[in-house]
């Protein structure tokens, strides 16, 4: 009888030592994944790559959205160049390009993105890094197909500078950019810029390469890409990488014949990066007030001018 009972409290003892044993594994265990949580964490940027969608964006049957106004439908910055997407006339609004999804790079007040949307019932991704300008395309966001990303797009995944105009100083909204304002360079000296002090402030931002946005986001490649970035373009057009970026049928951008950015990219640069990419140039319009449209490359260029590209390698009716 005494030896039963000793057996048994030999095994309660095994037992609880094993037990004991497996808890103070864990125990080590959870405290070693916290600490590295911890480093993680203390090694992380102040402003993790993340976006702000809400829920998908919403196809339209053609015709039923009442909320979009056709004053608005057809007064946006792109739109010179969806009248001749598909020939070289101005007046002639129809088109036989098929365009599903678009990608609006520097939205500002997301109307253009309303503009796009509503003219080829499609889904738009509308990029806005500026936080300032984040309530204002919120609050003219009426097409449910139109989808607000507030992000910058480079060529860097994650938190990037990002330089706003102070409005007290300069009042355009629309100017800011991932480069510092050059008013001494490219300036003539009657400019009344020339040698302005800085009116830019840094912020950081959110960033996202296109290629990155394509595989995990939009899970496709747009068929426009629409860009007003302020001498980013070429960065910009970089991040959809090779592959990706042969695959887009058209672009239109804005562009300056001499940089106004430090740093930033020019007409040229762009020109001659999309040609080699089997680009037609297809169309220019001065952003000098005059609507005249180019339909070859000018001998002699001056400011800036919206600029519209299509894509000769790949079926733009599909």
């Amino acid at each position: 009888m005494a030896l039963a009972l000793d057996k048994d409290r030999m095994m309660a003892r095994t037992s609880y030592a094993y037990c004991r044993g497996w808890a103070l594994l864990l125990i080590a265990c959870l405290l070693l994944w916290q600490h590295q949580a911890k480093q993680v964490a203390t090694a992380a940027p102040a402003i993790p790559f993340s976006f702000t969608y809400g829920d998908p964006p919403q196809v339209h049957t053609k015709g039923t959205n009442e909320n979009i106004s056709s004053s608005i439908a057809r007064s946006g910055n792109y739109h010179w160049a969806l009248k001749i997407m598909g020939r070289n006339d101005p007046t002639n609004y129809t088109h036989p390009a098929n365009v599903d999804m678009i990608f609006e790079i520097g939205s500002r007040d997301l109307r253009d993105g309303n503009s796009l949307a509503h003219f080829f019932d499609a889904i738009v991704y509308s990029f806005e890094p500026n936080p300032e300008n984040h309530g204002e395309c919120e609050e003219n966001n009426k097409d449910p197909r139109v989808h607000l990303v507030k992000s910058a797009v480079s060529q860097i995944d994650g938190p990037i500078s990002f330089f706003p105009y102070n409005l007290s100083l300069y009042a355009n909204r629309g100017a800011g950019s991932v480069h510092m304002s050059d008013f001494v360079t490219n300036r003539n000296e009657l400019d009344h810029d020339y040698k302005r002090d800085p009116v830019q402030y840094e912020v950081k931002v959110p960033s996202t390469r296109l290629d990155t946005f394509i595989t995990s986001v939009s899970k496709r490649v747009p068929d426009m890409l629409c860009l007003d970035v302020q001498e980013a373009e070429k960065e910009v057009l970089e991040s959809a990488g090779e592959v990706y970026l042969r695959r887009i049928k058209f672009i239109v951008l804005e562009t300056s014949v001499s940089a106004q950015y430090v740093n930033g990219s020019v007409f040229d640069d762009i020109h001659t990066f999309l040609s080699n990419r089997g680009f037609e140039f297809k169309a220019m319009k001065y952003l000098n007030g005059k609507n005249a449209i180019h339909f070859k490359v000018p001998t002699k260029l001056s400011g800036g001018a919206d600029v519209f590209y299509i894509n000769r390698l790949v079926d733009i009716t599909r």
